[in-house]
Parts: C-alpha cells; structure tokens; sequence
C-alpha cells in the first residue's frame, strides 16, 4: 500500500517538474511576443508613456507568474529531498533486518555448536566409562 503510494507521489512530482517546464518555455515565448509586440507599438506611432504602461502591465504578470514556478521550484526540490531521504531510511531498515538475521543466525550457530561439542563431550565421557 505504501509502495502504491510512494509511486503515485513520484508520477505526481514527476507531471509538476512537466508542467514547471512548459511553464518556463510559455513565459519565454510571452517575453518575446512581448518584445515584438512593443516594436509594433513603436512602428504604429503610439506614444512611449503608453506602450511603457503596456509593458508595465505584462511584466507585473510576469513577476506574479515567476514567483509561482519559484514556489513550485522549492516545492519540488522539498519533495525531491523527502524522497531521498524517505530511500535513505527504507535502506537503513532493510540493513538493519539484514544484520539481525545475521546476528540470529551466528547466535544459533554459535548455541548448535556449542550443543555438538557438549554431545561429543557427552559421548567420549560415557564411552570411556563405558571401556
């Protein structure tokens, strides 16, 4: 279930870093349309003060918009970060089981051997009564 989870998160990142990216390449364009639009504006004989306004007016978008790609820029780096930190834990607990099966299984080792040389012990001891 938590894997589930895990993997659902990861396509969700994944589809926001996407969307981050046409995000960057739409304000670029808007740049630009924004640039050759101005040029028109100046080739028509509109005044500076009111083209100056204009673009005023974009560029206030344009900052509102960059300061949503940079939350979701901090947000996607938070998640990346939880991500590899969430991995870094899942691999510490696989590491741990895997020493305390070792530590169980040298410890059983250890009780079997120490029970074979107690027999051996056993039956040298009865066989020599026993002669």
């Amino acid at each position: 279930m938590a894997e589930a989870a895990s993997c659902a998160l990861e396509t969700k990142l994944n589809q926001l870093k996407r969307h981050k990216d046409s995000l960057h390449a739409i304000r670029a364009a808007v740049e630009k349309s924004k640039q050759k639009e101005e040029e028109l504006k100046i080739a028509s004989g509109e005044k500076i003060a009111t083209i100056k306004e204009w673009g005023d007016k974009v560029d206030e978008e344009l900052t509102a918009v960059d300061k949503d790609m940079d939350s979701m820029a901090k947000y996607l780096s938070e998640m990346d970060q939880e991500q590899v930190e969430k991995s870094r834990r899942e691999q510490l607990a696989f590491k741990k089981e895997l020493f305390e099966q070792k530590l169980e299984f040298n410890q059983g080792w250890k009780v079997n051997r120490c029970h074979t040389q107690i027999k051996t012990q056993v039956t040298w001891k009865a066989k020599s009564k026993v002669q």
